[in-house]
């Protein structure tokens, strides 16, 4: 249900600083963005300041410079690559936009219906969207991010609306919060990214779904086993998991990752592009004829972009999660304990 913009944003709620970059948004039809914001999703912020290289495959973050010359010809955005120099950044790349929580919070309660308007909580953290009718009763809407963030539960305590509601219903962006956060009752808790779509300019949350839920009386579940992994990996059913997203690999991909995944384990080891080469094409590794440097760096931007697509992360993470040096090779940047990879 949830398309590539929106489950961009969903990713994006819970982070620190909610935005999209040029980058994040380059490949979107024509015309999505403006209906991310005519539905008060989205507003436009500050440029950013730097970039992710694009000119070479180290993924590094360099400073923008912006040049005039000669005065009056318009400024022209560049940075500066160690194996390139100075590279051209189209002003594009440069453009953000933030996620407008106050907005979403207006959009949600227009998509449940409810009265009695929307209310902050707790700053950027916990908003009241109001009443509305579900399952057949009148129940209190809640959105909350940050669910993971250390202050969770004393930011929720010192909502007293949310701690005197006698029958909430909580929605949630991305990921299902175990249930030792909430500190007491469980409130019926929904995901956005399963719940919620675009339709012209308009959020529209299937309220129906909500009501089969309900009506069934379904607590919400404990988060999936290992609620702390980053990445569940099945050799064997060829399956990718990262946030608890399936993600939809080719064989290659998901051979690279398997193989970056199992160094990660043992360390943060890097992976050489001759071993990707023998993992990739066994056959013309046997046959002394291993992948070109550009067959290798294909195969790990297939990775990058299905780990955007379906993972939800922005290019920029894409390009930090899968990390590449020309020297070194390939690693995957996440601590061993957030790995788990099943028995073949």
């Amino acid at each position: 249900m949830c398309d590539e913009g929106l489950q961009a944003l969903w990713t994006r709620v819970d982070v620190r600083q909610p935005l999209l970059t040029g980058d994040d948004i380059a490949e979107w039809p024509d015309g999505y963005l403006d209906r991310l914001m005519a539905a008060g999703l989205l507003r436009e912020t500050e440029n950013a300041r730097s970039v992710v290289c694009d000119a070479c495959a180290e993924g590094h973050v360099e400073e923008v410079q912006l040049i005039e010359s000669p005065p009056g010809s318009g400024f022209r955005a560049y940075i500066v690559c160690p194996e390139n120099g100075r590279v051209r950044v189209p002003l594009a790349r440069l453009r953000q936009w933030a996620v407008d929580l106050s907005g979403l919070a207006r959009a949600l309660a227009a998509g449940l219906s409810a009265a009695a308007g929307v209310e902050e909580l707790a700053p950027g953290r916990v908003w009241f969207l109001g009443r509305t009718a579900l399952d057949g009763q009148s129940r209190e809407a809640f959105f909350v991010r940050g669910t993971a963030w250390p202050d969770f539960r004393t930011v929720l305590a010192g909502a007293r609306r949310f701690q005197e509601a006698t029958r909430p219903v909580v929605l949630v962006a991305e990921i299902m919060p175990p249930e030792d956060v909430w500190g007491g009752d469980l409130p019926a808790v929904f995901v956005l990214r399963a719940l919620a779509r675009l339709e012209g300019d308009s959020l529209v949350v299937d309220r129906s779904e909500m009501d089969r839920v309900l009506g069934r009386d379904r607590r919400p579940s404990a988060a999936p086993r290992g609620k702390d992994l980053a990445l569940r990996i099945d050799p064997g059913g060829s399956l990718c998991y990262f946030r608890n997203v399936l993600v939809n690999l080719s064989k290659m991909p998901f051979d690279v990752l398997v193989l970056l995944a199992e160094e990660a384990k043992a360390g943060p080891r890097w992976v050489s592009r001759d071993r990707i080469s023998e993992a990739c094409w066994p056959e013309e590794w046997a046959r002394g004829n291993p992948a070109t440097e550009d067959q290798i760096n294909n195969v790990a931007s297939e990775l990058r972009k299905a780990l955007r697509k379906d993972g939800g992360v922005s290019a920029r993470e894409a390009l930090i999660l899968v990390q590449s040096k020309s020297k070194n090779g390939y690693r995957l940047n996440l601590p061993a304990h957030e790995i788990e990879i099943a028995a073949a």
